[in-house]
């Protein structure tokens, strides 16, 4: 009864009660020890995330690996349809991929999304069919291009990819993500959904910056970090040494089965290479005709794939599902599609019993 009439004699007399007043520290201060606690929930996040997966039953892992080449990713298309298709797909436990590869891997990864989910449906139906969505990223050529400006204004492409994925973000992803791109610098970038800070990439961003091709399609900048990105086969068009490095931080001490889809056949290629009469004289022109950036990320893929074989352990494995044809990363001819499409029916056919991968 007094507490109570104390109270209510303070409020008639409307006495000022005395609240405690906040400490006032410097802004800079602050904003430092905010970036801190920030970057220490960041790396919390992604430690607790390797932890989990890490600490999970050590039975060997799969690594999809998928590589670059524009149009050529029909070939990976129609081979990942195979393995949807005969259910092997569920082993998978992580997808890397540049550019086109970027592209395909993401159908995989957010399958849940409607509009994959029908464009499954169209490749069950009709792989040709499927494959014209890939060729329409290719639609739009500039009057200037190559020489004054990008040879695609990139905006088919980025239509293509809304109309797939949406707004759709990286963190969606129901198999953990990685996509492969580079900065204008020649730096990689690698984009990961289980980061979460590329977690609140669209899946459009994070793979129109993946095939934003030099000299073909204009940069992209990413709205959330207001990074300037280009094509992610500039520093890994068969991103294998990233897919290592991400899969032993993933998944430590346990086994890694890697399969590389969409590699150019290295014996198809140099089959199909004949120098030029004019060799000596090429200007910048033929060079780019004849595919430069090809030239000059094809010996440093090799070369990490060999690399690679030299530290696996005896319980891992490196295998490739290539594909034997080989044409300019804009041939959206119908012929090309349609021998894209049976080439990958015949290596699935051939390879795939004898593959570790599957087993």
């Amino acid at each position: 009864m007094l507490a109570a009439t104390a109270v209510q004699v303070i409020m008639a007399r409307e006495v000022p009660v005395a609240l405690p007043q906040p400490i006032k520290t410097c802004v800079v201060c602050n904003n430092i020890i905010a970036l801190f606690q920030r970057a220490q929930a960041h790396a919390g996040v992604i430690a607790s995330y390797e932890l989990q997966q890490k600490n999970k039953k050590k039975m060997a892992r799969r690594a999809l690996v998928l590589a670059g080449g524009g149009v050529r990713g029909v070939f990976t298309l129609c081979v990942l349809n195979h393995m949807r298709q005969s259910n092997t797909h569920k082993k998978i436990d992580i997808v890397v991929g540049t550019s086109a590869g970027a592209f395909i891997g993401a159908l995989l990864c957010f399958q849940h999304v409607s509009n994959v989910q029908a464009l499954w449906q169209r490749t069950k139906k009709s792989p040709q069919m499927a494959a014209d969505i890939i060729a329409s990223a290719f639609s739009d050529r500039t009057q200037f291009g190559p020489l004054l400006a990008p040879m695609y204004t990139g905006r088919a492409k980025r239509h293509t990819l809304i109309n797939i994925f949406g707004k759709t973000k990286m963190s969606a992803a129901t198999i953990p993500f990685i996509v492969v791109c580079a900065t204008y610098t020649g730096h990689a970038r690698v984009i990961k959904s289980y980061d979460p800070d590329d977690g609140n990439v669209t899946v459009v961003d994070a793979i129109d910056a993946s095939t934003a091709v030099p000299i073909m399609f204009p940069p992209v900048k990413l709205p959330s970090t207001q990074e300037v990105l280009i094509d992610g086969g500039v520093i890994a068009n068969v991103p294998i040494r990233i897919a290592f490095i991400t899969a032993r931080r993933i998944f430590g001490d346990t086994s890694v089965r890697f399969l590389v889809i969409g590699r150019v056949d290295p014996n198809a290629l140099s089959n199909s290479m004949t120098p030029p009469t004019s060799f000596m004289t090429l200007g910048a022109g033929r060079w780019l005709a004849l595919g430069l950036l090809s030239i000059v990320s094809r010996e440093r893929d090799t070369t990490d794939g060999e690399l690679l074989h030299t530290v696996l352990r005896p319980t891992e494995s490196l295998e490739y599902l290539d594909s034997p044809l080989t044409s300019a990363t804009d041939d959206t001819s119908k012929e090309y599609i349609i021998s894209l499409c049976s080439a990958a029916t015949r290596v699935w056919r051939d390879m795939r019993n004898d593959m570790l991968f599957f087993k």
